[in-house]
């Protein structure tokens, strides 16, 4: 069967042979989608108008979540996002910072037959390249030089800032194509080009204002389906008797928004969520679980509470921020397990060596959660390089 484009009312292709359209933008995490809905040409120019802006404002919460995208890469690592003693650095995937570049300092007098190096790299395996390949551009080997000071230190920004952005327009048309996206996959394609949804259709063209279409919203969202803290959720209600049907968009388990499908409904009754992980993919849907309550199906104040939006920011840094937590401990763990078991090599693990082993790692720990910098000396004849 041949269907048509809903945007452009154009292009056409066979049933399930249309564009990709996902219900959760990919980019944040999301794997359900449609191809019975619109072409390629309108996938493409909405992705650019409307569904980068809202992934744009997101940024900072998908990096600092580390999600997964619903392609399987990683999220966006933010280059040169601050400055700490006069350095600049990236924040990766999960929270982390780090150095943004590496910095080579050299001096050669010539007369004298002396080069002086110096190397701040983000660890010591890079800076042991680095050295290295100084030392083959002057045709020397490590033999021919003298290992000075080497320091590992590891610091911490003070403070981080960022901001999430969902004022635009054009996000709000994206949110709202997300509940359209999917309850298209829950009718048939006839339902969907019905005229049933010509209104928010329109809408998220940007050819009409629709102001009362979508609204963020403090109402309670359905405990089902539930699948983690950081979840997207897309929930659908259409209800025959009140000839309505309305969506409920959850981000990152705590940025809600309402959106008004439909004023002509004419059944039958439809109730199903959507709820994707974005940390590792997982998704799952439950049907005849989200009847909505009266709260759902009222209009919103016309003015959305400073207080309220406030907590429910506070709730996503809140929620990312302790998920970067776990991820530091768990890093910690790893990372000090492995360097201990280098030094011990071959020796007997004693109970004097695992409560050593646990004070390494209680104090790294420690560090990381007060952020307090730390450094070391390495003896010229543990800085091996090969």
């Amino acid at each position: 069967m041949k269907l048509t484009c809903i945007y452009c009312m154009t292009e056409q292709f066979d049933q399930g042979k249309g564009s990709e359209e996902h219900a959760v933008l990919s980019s944040l995490g999301g794997r359900k989608s449609s191809r019975s809905i619109c072409c390629q040409k309108c996938n493409t120019e909405l992705g650019n108008e409307i569904d980068e802006p809202l992934a744009e404002g997101l940024r900072i919460i998908s990096t600092f979540f580390g999600i997964i995208t619903g392609r399987g890469k990683e999220a966006a690592t933010l280059k040169s996002y601050g400055t700490h003693n006069g350095r600049s650095f990236d924040l990766l995937p999960g929270g982390r910072v780090e150095q943004s570049r590496v910095k080579i300092d050299r001096q050669v007098d010539e007369e004298k037959g002396i080069a002086n190096i110096s190397v701040s790299a983000r660890n010591v395996d890079e800076a042991k390249k680095l050295l290295k390949q100084q030392l083959k551009s002057f045709g020397k080997g490590i033999e021919d030089f003298q290992i000075g000071g080497i320091t590992e230190s590891v610091e911490y920004p003070k403070s981080i800032s960022g901001s999430i952005d969902l004022g635009l327009v054009s996000q709000h048309r994206s949110i709202a194509k997300t509940a359209l996206t999917y309850i298209a996959t829950m009718i048939s394609p006839e339902r969907l080009r019905s005229g049933c949804f010509s209104n928010i259709i329109e809408y998220i063209l940007g050819n009409e204002e629709a102001s009362d279409s979508i609204s963020m919203t403090s109402v309670n969202f359905p405990p089902l389906p539930n699948i983690s803290d950081a979840q997207h959720r897309v929930i659908i209600s259409a209800s025959e008797d009140k000839k309505m049907a309305i969506g409920l968009v959850e981000l990152f388990g705590s940025l809600k928004f309402k959106i008004a499908l439909t004023d002509c409904w004419e059944g039958p009754n439809l109730q199903k969520g959507y709820a994707v992980n974005p940390l590792n993919g997982d998704q799952v849907e439950c049907e005849d679980t989200v009847n909505l309550n009266d709260d759902h199906w009222g209009e919103e104040a016309s003015s959305f509470d400073e207080e309220i939006y406030r907590d429910m920011m506070s709730k996503v840094f809140g929620s990312a921020y302790n998920h970067h937590v776990k991820l530091e401990h768990e890093r910690i763990v790893s990372e000090v397990t492995e360097e201990f078991c280098k030094e011990l090599r071959d020796g007997y693990f004693t109970d004097e060596l695992k409560m050593e082993l646990s004070s390494r790692i209680a104090k790294s720990i420690e560090n990381s959660v007060y952020k307090v910098d730390e450094s070391r000396i390495i003896p010229p004849d543990q800085f091996k390089i090969t």
